[in-house]
């Protein structure tokens, strides 16, 4: 067999190398056995013959082989870890056209000041793309007007909220665990206990929510995160149940001013059916009455909810609170 110090042979084991570790990180084993199978192993071994262990003169050459790609620009280093060898720097960056700049222009703006558990991966991640630019990039980059906002309304600010609180949630989630917690809802005048099984965090209407249903219900809560008792944070040993979730038809009706044109689909298996007047009949389908009255009165009087009942009722409920609040005539209590 040729000697492993030929030119073209050093040249093909240092590419070898680069394409392992670009697709991610590596034992020494493993990187051993992806370059016995690319020719690139023990020069003792017959066509056929299965790699074992990296051999002490393969060993001394991967050594030699990591000096001279440093030497280069690329960066690979042993990650204690993850056991692992990974490639820490490429001297060849990230090359994005304009469409694509101005992509990653529109995400930094979207995602430049927000709290939000996972907020700071993002930005970091965005970071770092940015980092591989080249300084021409860059310059392009600040350069692109922003065509487009995105807002995510951010009303409670989330750089406090206790670790441990997310460190649970992800666990029961990644092993499909249960989680119980204390939780200071508003509408009680007392701590209250829960034990669910969590659904990924949600971020809407400027909070974010931890999702999950209780043993037995079909209904999905939704609970504050910020309003979760920290040190009552704790994991169940009980597997996650998925309940069967049944939802309920409603049905309700729309003004002109807010018809005319395209209905916003607000619900699943929505579907409209535009009246002479220009008003229209919407039917849909909901799990959550309540979210869905909420929904709803953004509308104001544009709206009517028609059915079911239990709907019909958290709307009349909302108005004449309103009505009582601003002084409105109190006989709307009366419907």
């Amino acid at each position: 067999m040729p000697s492993q110090q030929l030119p073209s042979l050093v040249l093909g084991r240092r590419l070898a190398i680069l394409v392992a570790l670009h697709h991610g990180p590596a034992t020494l084993a493993e990187l051993y056995a992806h370059l016995a199978a690319a020719g690139f192993g023990d020069p003792d071994l017959l066509p056929g013959d299965s790699a074992g262990d990296p051999p002490p003169t393969w060993k001394f050459n991967f050594q030699a082989d990591l000096e001279a790609l440093r030497a280069l620009g690329y960066e690979a280093r042993y990650d204690r870890k993850l056991a692992r060898y990974r490639l820490a720097h490429s001297p060849f960056g990230l090359v994005l056209d304009e469409a694509q700049l101005a992509a990653l222009g529109h995400l930094q703006h979207t995602f430049a000041d927000h709290s939000f558990p996972q907020a700071p991966e993002i930005q970091a991640l965005l970071r770092h793309l940015v980092s591989l630019l080249s300084p021409a990039a860059v310059k392009q980059l600040s350069r692109l007007p922003i065509e487009i906002t995105i807002e995510l309304a951010e009303v409670s600010r989330y750089e406090t909220i206790d670790p441990g609180i997310l460190k649970v949630i992800r666990n029961a989630l990644k092993l499909g665990r249960q989680m119980e917690f204390d939780y200071r809802s508003p509408q009680h005048d007392r701590v209250l206990h829960h034990c669910i099984s969590p659904q990924p965090l949600i971020l809407k209407n400027g909070h974010v929510y931890l999702p999950g249903y209780r043993d037995g219900w079909t209904k999905m809560l939704e609970f504050r995160l910020e309003r979760l008792v920290p040190e009552s944070v704790k994991p169940v040993s009980r597997s996650a149940h998925q309940p069967i979730v049944h939802r309920e038809p409603i049905r309700y009706w729309l003004g002109a001013a807010v018809a005319q044109g395209t209905v916003s689909p607000r619900f699943p298996q929505t579907q409209v059916t535009p009246q002479p007047d220009g008003s229209a009949l919407v039917t849909a389908e909901t799990a959550n009455l309540w979210e869905a009255h909420k929904i709803l009165l953004a509308y104001g009087a544009n709206c009517q909810v028609l059915a079911p009942p239990a709907l019909v009722q958290l709307m009349r409920d909302a108005v004449a609170g309103m009505a009582q609040r601003y002084g409105v005539d109190a006989a709307l209590k009366e419907w």
